[in-house]
């Protein structure tokens, strides 16, 4: 009688690992990501405490809150509640509490798309992608102090992406959506990504116009809902000039170019083994930076770079097994 297969270790499906001899992987990367927590999240949360606290003051009294700021009034509501459960109520101890939020936002973020790359991607180039990531965040963190729902925001999208890899319901893309919409504005562009992949996979066009106004609705739903809650009526998006934008786009692509050189290389060259739906969500670099200068927004921050990653890691992970020569052989 033929014997049934073993089922195997929570750990392994949860990270997409064949054996456990591969959780070091992983471990290393959990690994990294504490030691950026604490030698660079808590060091520069500690040094920076008072304004830190202030900033979160100051998002929670609405007093002159522009649309692009809405999306930290959740974070900032949540970290404030954290720390006045705190007998100490010193900058010192509200910078362990934006740590705290932070970094479990930064792990979630990362290891979940580590578990991403390795739905393309072997497991020696899913890590070597994830600790290439660890190593740049910092430079992430130069020009902001005060943005704790950035890598929550990353980590819905790294969701968003693997429930539309999958092809599962898109009832949960939906949800996510919805969601990330409380989380950042950044989800702004993921429906017409998505759209342009319904396209190509054959789905019908009035099926994916409704999708695409339902997810820009939705995506927008949160920022706007939150608003309306608070009372706030000032509809300014930000305050950055347009002129002063235009003179930071070359700056922005220099940097882009940078970070997602590899990435855009692959898919232009490998483009028929690459799923078409990170080709149309890596699309989403001609739009940004042209929006984001109209509406005010400031593309010169380093932090406006995170938006891509959850859509173009996973094509460094395959870039990383085309150059090493590996294969993306029992992907789990």
């Amino acid at each position: 009688m033929p014997t049934q297969t073993e089922p195997r270790h929570p750990l392994l499906r949860a990270f997409r690992l064949n054996s456990m001899g591969e959780l070091w992987f992983p471990a290393s990367v959990l690994f990294a990501l504490g030691v950026l927590i604490y030698a660079v999240l808590y060091q520069r949360s500690l040094n920076m405490a008072a304004e830190q606290l202030e900033a979160c003051r100051q998002v929670l009294s609405i007093t002159t809150m522009k649309l692009l700021e809405t999306r930290m009034w959740p974070h900032a509501k949540i970290m404030y509640w954290l720390f006045s459960l705190r007998s100490d109520q010193s900058p010192h101890a509200f910078a362990q509490v934006f740590t705290f939020y932070n970094g479990l936002g930064t792990v979630l973020f990362v290891m979940l798309l580590f578990r991403l790359c390795r739905r393309v991607a072997s497991t020696n180039a899913s890590t070597l992608a994830c600790l290439y990531l660890v190593a740049l965040y910092p430079i992430m963190l130069f020009d902001n102090y005060f943005q704790p729902g950035d890598p929550w925001g990353a980590m819905l999208a790294v969701l968003m992406v693997e429930v539309l890899l999958t092809d599962r319901s898109r009832g949960w893309y939906y949800v996510l959506l919805l969601v990330s919409g409380v989380a950042w504005e950044k989800a702004l562009l993921l429906p017409f990504s998505v759209a342009l992949y319904d396209l190509k996979s054959g789905r019908k066009l009035p099926g994916v116009i409704g999708g695409t106004i339902l997810g820009v609705i939705l995506a927008i739903a949160g920022q706007l809902s939150i608003r309306l809650a608070l009372h706030v009526n000032d509809l300014a998006w930000a305050s950055v000039g347009v002129m002063d934008n235009v003179w930071q786009l070359p700056k922005f692509f220099l940097r882009a170019g940078a970070l997602y050189g590899m990435q855009v290389v692959h898919v232009v060259t490998g483009h028929r083994r690459i799923p078409f739906l990170f080709t149309a969500l890596m699309l989403q670099l001609l739009v940004w930076p042209f929006l984001y200068s109209i509406v005010g927004g400031n593309i010169g921050e380093m932090r406006g770079l995170l938006v891509m990653v959850p859509y173009t890691w996973p094509v460094l992970a395959m870039f990383i097994d085309k150059i090493s020569g590996r294969s993306a052989q029992g992907i789990a």
